[in-house]
């Protein structure tokens, strides 16, 4: 039998037989059933009390042997209690290291478990700074689109208030030409009517001008402009 090996699950067997169930880099025992992954170093920790029990048996001798052999050299039969272990101390330090290298072992693992989690959190951490760079693009792009309509808003609120000033306007000179229709059917002299014709023609010129000026200011440019360019702004789907 060769040295023996613990595997995790706390079951023991010889590096000839855990080297015939290795398959793919893994190991199942025989005993749970529990798979276990090979250590990078190639083999499981060497069971060294198992080994020093092994050595043990090999090599003590039946007690009914050593009785007779004692008696016949008329000297007393050491008990094998009381024999000096030699190898206490030596064996006890085995096992102590055997457990180090298995302890060291699952100290790895959480090692390599925490590396990977770095390097996930490290990508994930990328992927934040990309979402982040396109929602502040995104938010530019509303900001523009605010601050057009803010100004569109306000050439908007600057018409109306003219649109206003030309609808007093355009009242008084309907007044103006109620009462001018009032004077032309109320004329009883030669002289009153064409007074009456004068004053209608030029209050007639003087509308007619207005009414083209105020025609040519409207709609105003400017305002058409800006709400066509915020029409036409793309999507920001």
């Amino acid at each position: 039998m060769q040295r023996p090996r613990n595997l995790p699950c706390g079951h023991t067997f010889c590096t000839s037989c855990i080297n015939g169930l290795k398959e793919l880099g893994h190991v199942t025992c025989p005993n749970c059933r529990l798979v276990h992954v090979v250590p990078d170093a190639g083999q499981f920790p060497i069971s060294y009390i198992t080994e020093d029990f092994i050595r043990r048996l090999r090599g003590t001798a039946p007690a009914s042997l050593l009785g007779k052999a004692g008696k016949a050299a008329g000297e007393p039969v050491p008990s094998l209690d009381m024999q000096p272990d030699v190898k206490g101390a030596e064996c006890l330090s085995r096992a102590i290291r055997s457990m180090l290298q298995e302890q060291e072992e699952k100290v790895l693992t959480t090692i390599r478990g925490c590396q990977e989690l770095q390097v996930q959190l490290d990508h994930y951490q990328t992927s934040l700074g990309v979402w982040g760079e396109q929602q502040q693009h995104l938010e530019d792009r509303l900001q523009t689109l605010v601050d057009r309509s803010k100004g569109a808003r306000l050439l908007v609120r600057q018409e109306e208030a003219q649109v206003e000033d030309k609808r007093k306007q355009v009242q008084q000179g309907e007044e103006q030409q109620h009462l001018m229709l009032h004077r032309l059917r109320s004329v009883t002299s030669r002289q009153e009517a064409f007074e009456a014709i004068d004053d209608a023609d030029l209050l007639a010129d003087q509308e007619s001008q207005r009414t083209q000026a105020w025609q040519e200011m409207f709609p105003k440019v400017p305002t058409v402009a800006t709400i066509r360019k915020v029409s036409a702004l793309p999507s920001l789907s």
